[in-house]
């Protein structure tokens, strides 16, 4: 290597350049033995550097593990831990990962091997890289629960409905399932809002929306399918469970009161729904939706506010 200020010792200069980069820096030998490290590299160990070096990698961990406030070991059997985390190191010349510590910081840790024996170890820190990572992270879960919830209710909307029951439909079909969906239509909602006004309309929507939620398991997908029309899918649920739950939901809403945004003004509300569940193998989400509108279509001129099973005859 090309040196051109002899004055200037280059072993004391290399040193004092490790010594005080903000990177960990080691190098362990053919038998995982630390032979030289900076003060960073112990500090990660919670050791002072005359102490870790001469130690095995598995002393270190295991320091760490004990009595170190830096490393992030998360483990109830440090055996395994480190014999997973040794079985890792030597397999290829060059390695890089990920590693978080204790205080929340993260590094980011280069393996490299020289002639077959020696370990080189560095890393560096890359805290603010991975805050920013988990910021946009968050951001975007944020912005794919707002394109796949309906702003007003906070339930699901269609797009994220038919997302979301195209696989429970596969998953029926493949392991040969139950599976029932209802299709909900608010009985008369147009004369809410022409009698009490869009605002409380938007008021009957939500409270609608939050009941029939409330009363449904976290594995029933329940989306406002447009206007005043919702939609519920049930898996692991014959058709006969379901429309004994739709028909509790039913007299539920129907004996509940709704608090308009006027101090006085109450209202009841009603629902009819129609109900299909899932036929064979060759059946599919559109053709149950369909099936659905035509037993809700029969519940509504049969006086509404009820229940109605489709069927082909």
């Amino acid at each position: 290597m090309p040196y051109v200020n002899e004055s200037i010792p280059l072993d004391w200069l290399l040193n004092e350049i490790l010594e005080h980069t903000p990177d960990s820096f080691g190098v362990f030998d053919k038998d995982n033995r630390l032979v030289f490290c900076n003060q960073n590299m112990a500090n990660a160990f919670s050791l002072d550097k005359q102490e870790a070096i001469g130690k095995t990698m598995i002393e270190l961990i295991k320091h760490a593990y004990h009595h170190g406030e830096t490393i992030n070991i998360e483990t109830d059997d440090i055996e395994e831990w480190v014999k997973d985390t040794l079985s890792r190191k030597r397999i290829q010349r060059h390695r890089t990962f990920e590693s978080d510590s204790k205080d929340g910081s993260w590094k980011q840790v280069t393996e490299l091997m020289i002639d077959q024996e020696l370990l080189v170890v560095s890393s560096q820190d890359i805290t603010e890289l991975k805050q920013t990572q988990f910021q946009l992270a968050e951001a975007l879960k944020k912005i794919r629960e707002i394109a796949a919830i309906d702003e007003l209710t906070q339930v699901n909307n269609r797009r994220s409905f038919n997302e979301l029951a195209c696989v429970e439909v596969s998953k029926s079909k493949r392991y040969r399932h139950p599976l029932t969906v209802i299709l909900l239509d608010i009985d008369h909602f147009k004369q809410v809002n022409d009698i009490h006004g869009h605002a409380n309309g938007d008021l009957v929507l939500k409270e609608f929306a939050s009941l029939f939620k409330q009363n449904l398991r976290d594995t029933d997908i329940f989306a406002r399918f447009g206007g005043e029309e919702f939609v519920a899918l049930l898996p692991e649920t014959p058709l006969k469970e379901g429309l004994t739950l739709a028909k509790r939901l039913t007299k539920l809403l129907s004996l509940h009161t709704i608090q308009l945004l006027e101090p006085t003004m109450q209202l009841s509300i009603t629902v009819s729904s129609g109900l299909t569940e899932l036929y064979d193998t060759s059946d599919s989400l559109e053709k149950m939706l369909v099936r659905a509108d035509k037993a809700l279509y029969n519940s509504k001129e049969n006086g509404r506010n009820q229940c109605w099973v489709y069927d082909a005859e």
